[in-house]
C-alpha cells in the first residue's frame, strides 16, 4: 500500500465567475517568485490561470517536509496538485515522476534555477498568441474538446425528456 503525503497547506484563490483561463500551469518555488525547486521536493506549487493577455494565481499549495528517498508515495499529494494543470516547470525531476506527469496529461518543463516565474508567464503568453505547437497545442486542443464535450453534456441535460 502506497502512503500518501497530504499538502500541509492549500491556499485557493475564489475564481472570478468572468475569468477564463486556456490552462493552468504550476511553478515549483519557495518563494513564489522564482522556479528554483526540484519536483520531488518542492516546498510549493504555485498555480497559475493563464490565457493571451493576463495571468494570474490560482492556488498555492504548500508540502510538509519529506523523508530523503525515492518513495514514490511521497509524490503523490504533488500529482493531485497538478490535476488540472497542463504543465509544471522546475528546476529537475526524476524519469518516473516525469512518465507519471505525461500519463495524466501534465508536461514536465525544466527550466534553469532562477528563472521568473513571472518571465516565464511572459514566455508561455507569447507562445499563446502564435500557433501554439508541441504540448502546448496538445493541451490546448484538450482543453477545448474537454469545453465541447462539457457544453454538449449541458445540452443534453437541458433538454426536455
Amino acid at each position: 500500500m502506497m502512503s500518501s503525503v497530504n499538502p500541509q497547506r492549500k491556499l485557493q484563490l475564489v475564481a472570478d465567475s468572468s475569468q477564463h483561463f486556456e490552462l493552468f500551469v504550476a511553478f515549483a518555488t519557495d518563494d513564489q517568485e522564482h522556479i528554483n525547486q526540484h519536483f520531488g521536493t518542492c516546498k510549493a506549487l504555485s498555480i497559475y490561470g493563464v490565457d493571451r493577455h493576463q495571468a494570474s494565481v490560482a492556488e498555492v499549495v504548500q508540502f510538509s517536509q519529506l523523508a530523503s528517498g525515492h518513495d514514490q508515495g511521497k509524490l503523490q499529494a504533488r500529482y493531485d496538485a497538478l490535476h488540472d494543470c497542463a504543465a509544471v516547470y522546475c528546476n529537475a525531476i526524476g524519469p518516473s515522476a516525469i512518465a507519471q506527469l505525461v500519463s495524466q496529461g501534465v508536461q514536465p518543463l525544466k527550466v534553469a534555477a532562477g528563472h521568473a516565474i513571472q518571465q516565464a508567464i511572459t514566455e508561455l503568453q507569447m507562445q499563446l498568441t502564435e500557433e501554439p505547437k508541441g504540448w502546448l497545442g496538445k493541451a490546448l486542443r484538450r482543453g477545448t474538446s474537454q469545453h465541447h464535450q462539457s457544453k454538449a453534456l449541458t445540452d443534453l441535460l437541458d433538454e426536455s425528456w
